[in-house]
């Protein structure tokens, strides 16, 4: 293996941890506004229609500073690493995959979503130029992490296909989630339910939109399960990120209950929950969050999120994902490629309808 050494010239290590610290600060805030939009001319006409002229500014000024945050992420870190590789423009399964192994500063980066944005006339956001062009990313939280996935995967056949679908819409504390039931509806008309794990009637959202999942109705079938689903509240513990925890209907489902529970022959974890991604500047060296947590008990990929994101988007996300992956599963046993792939094509389906990049920018592959 060669390792080859790239000086940023242009990135110093105070202009680092101002572009950290800026795009914690500028993702913030839409996400429960866009919930019910399908284009972006919806979501700016209802901003237009239903904002006082403060807030529609103070809106525009936030997302102007999350497009500078992706410019001089591309201009300063990532298009040197392209250039470096010697990369060019490619399209679909053409561009070949990279993974991004940031540590301290570089952790709060979505260095994936990297470029150049701007906006019509018509509020039609569009890349001149940005890293997907070139690549499909992914991330790990170590390279031992990485490598142990890859020498240990073996291709997903159907008939090892079982899902855990679970969804939150009560938690025991905070807003309702009401968009994760049509979410699990949407996934269970793709992913049929003899793949299904079985659940008890107060567990399963599916049968009654007001029942959710337990801590124990995860704890018990996720180690049966090739494939889990879990839309719900996520919350991150600054203090103590081990205590980082899905919020279910009876309580806190924390990272340091699902390390207990390894799963060799673990897929795919899906966790459709705000900040599920999201690092602490505590730990910055270090990636312990709800989305590392899944590969460290053996899943093999994990989809997560960096900041918030909006009920409508993860539910779109979800079902272009799973109908790739079942599509690829009947015709062959699944390589730990597809997941990327859909991801990236499921994000830039997003993009094609002109939305901004708060709204796409925060979905990440981790693992193989």
């Amino acid at each position: 293996m060669e390792i080859r050494l790239l000086e940023l010239n242009g990135l110093t290590e105070a202009n680092l941890r101002n572009l950290a610290v800026s795009v914690t600060k500028s993702s913030r805030g839409e996400a429960k506004e866009v919930s019910s939009f399908e284009s972006n001319e919806d979501y700016q006409k209802s901003v237009d229609d239903n904002s006082g002229d403060d807030t529609r500014a103070l809106r525009r000024l936030e997302r102007l500073k999350l497009v500078n945050i992706l410019a001089e992420t591309w201009q300063k870190i990532v298009k040197p690493v392209i250039q470096r590789l010697g990369l060019e423009k490619m399209v679909g399964r053409g561009r070949p995959r990279l993974w991004w192994c940031p540590t301290g500063h570089f952790m709060f980066l979505p260095l994936h979503a990297a470029g150049m944005y701007n906006v019509n006339s018509n509020h039609f956001w569009c890349a001149s130029e940005q890293c997907s062009d070139y690549v499909v990313s992914s991330y790990t939280p170590t390279l031992t992490t990485l490598a142990n996935g890859r020498s240990t995967f073996e291709p997903l056949a159907y008939s090892d296909m079982k899902m855990l679908l679970t969804a939150v819409p009560y938690p025991y504390q905070g807003s309702p989630l009401s968009g994760t039931c049509s979410e699990l509806q949407r996934i269970a008309s793709v992913i049929p339910s003899s793949l299904r794990i079985t659940l008890c009637p107060e567990d399963d959202t599916l049968l009654d939109p007001k029942a959710g999942a337990s801590i124990n109705a995860i704890l018990d079938n996720l180690q049966d399960a090739t494939l889990f689903h879990l839309a719900s509240h996520g919350v991150q513990d600054m203090a103590n990120p081990l205590d980082s925890a899905f919020l279910m209907r009876d309580g806190r489902l924390t990272i340091s209950s699902l390390m207990h529970l390894p799963q060799p022959r673990a897929f795919l974890a899906f966790l459709s929950a705000c900040e599920t991604a999201k690092g602490t500047r505590s730990q910055s060296n270090e990636a312990i969050h709800l989305v590392a947590s899944m590969l460290f008990i053996g899943f093999k990929s994990t989809i997560g999120t960096m900041w918030l994101m909006a009920d409508k988007d993860g539910s779109d996300l979800a079902e272009t994902i799973y109908q790739q992956l079942l599509t690829e599963a009947v015709k062959a046993s699944v390589d730990c490629d597809v997941i990327p792939y859909a991801l990236d094509d499921a994000t830039r389906a997003m993009q094609q309808k002109g939305l901004p990049p708060e709204r796409w920018a925060q979905f990440v592959h981790f693992g193989i």
